[in-house]
């Protein structure tokens, strides 16, 4: 799980988001919160009652429905991990962006591939595939930049550091 996540300013403007009930949103940005690098979240009950609505006369039950009713929505997707009950934003990569080589795959991933995703970074969005193309293309100029820094100067090509 990170230390940050975007709340992408749509969500004010989303019906999905919008037709939800005010306990309801504020359970859903937790979801977003608390996701791990791959947007899987567990989805037991009382998990998020301690997490989120701790001290708040809202039962378990109240809280599988507000989950029912975001899924309902197309919010979320919900399932049988194999680590127990779990769920997953479906576009997790079109709102977050992230270092790849710092994320950690999701301890959900079984969810991922019975609802026919790979595990690692299945639904990667085109902004988060531009960025990658980026990253990669400052590494090669890096990469180039030293090349010809040695060959200017006739230093031995020892490899990359």
């Amino acid at each position: 799980m990170a230390k940050a996540r975007m709340i992408h300013t749509k969500i004010w403007d989303s019906e999905q988001f919008l037709s939800l009930a005010a306990w309801e949103r504020e359970l859903f940005i937790a979801l977003i919160v608390f996701a791990d690098d791959e947007g899987c979240f567990r989805a037991d009950p009382d998990y998020w009652r301690r997490k989120v609505f701790y001290g708040q006369k809202i039962g378990k039950s109240q809280i599988e429905r507000m989950i029912q009713n975001i899924q309902t929505t197309g919010l979320i997707v919900t399932g049988k991990a194999e680590k127990g009950f779990a769920g997953y934003h479906p576009n997790w990569h079109d709102y977050q962006t992230l270092i790849r080589a710092r994320s950690k795959p999701s301890v959900f991933s079984d969810l991922l591939v019975t609802n026919g995703l790979s595990p690692r970074f299945a639904t990667v969005a085109e902004g988060n595939r531009r960025q990658v193309e980026v990253n990669e293309i400052e590494a090669n100029l890096n990469q180039t930049k030293r090349s010809e820094v040695r060959r200017r100067f006739d230093f031995p090509d020892l490899g990359s550091p």
